[in-house]
């Protein structure tokens, strides 16, 4: 079963994570350098608990939230990406997260998928305002949010620098 489709680029195609997911999802998160920065799965059963709700409620109640990051090519899933809203949020505010396959970063992939979720953001969600928190010594995440019109705030939140943006 596929996932709802969401949005595509010239290389990858994003759509809704399902519970088909699941073995790529712990693959992709299973490199130790890769949750220096982000947040690790849950162990398998919490995990797989999780998703089945977050499919349900996040999917479901917002109509978006992180997506899989399909490469085109081989139909490997290489990353998640997307938009999600906290509930100290305003409304017109989501927050990017980003996470792509230690094996595929460097190669740009980040910043086409991020460029079309931020249009996404804007143009169906009808989002004003996208901030990304980013622990300060990830220099890979700031580079990316630079090159996507991101400026710091000043403001940090659990020890990660808030980094924002208008959307057109």
């Amino acid at each position: 079963m596929t996932g709802k489709w969401i949005l595509q680029t010239v290389r990858c195609i994003v759509r809704e994570i399902t519970m088909e997911d699941m073995e790529e999802l712990f693959a992709l998160y299973e490199p130790p350098e890769l949750t220096r920065f982000v947040e690790p799965l849950f162990d398998r059963d919490e995990e797989i608990a999780y998703q089945r709700n977050y499919i349900r409620y996040i999917y479901g109640g917002y109509g978006y939230g992180l997506w899989a990051v399909i490469e085109r090519d081989s139909g490997a899933m290489i990353g998640r990406i997307g938009v999600e809203s906290r509930p100290e949020d305003p409304l017109d505010t989501v927050e990017l997260g980003a996470v792509v396959a230690q094996n595929r970063q460097g190669r740009g992939l980040a910043t086409e998928v991020c460029r079309a979720v931020l249009g996404y953001a804007d143009t169906v969600l009808k989002k004003r305002h996208v901030y990304a928190r980013i622990h300060p010594e990830n220099e890979p995440s700031i580079r990316l949010v630079r090159r996507l019109g991101f400026e710091r705030t000043g403001h940090m939140i659990e020890g990660e620098d808030v980094w924002g943006r208008a959307l057109p």
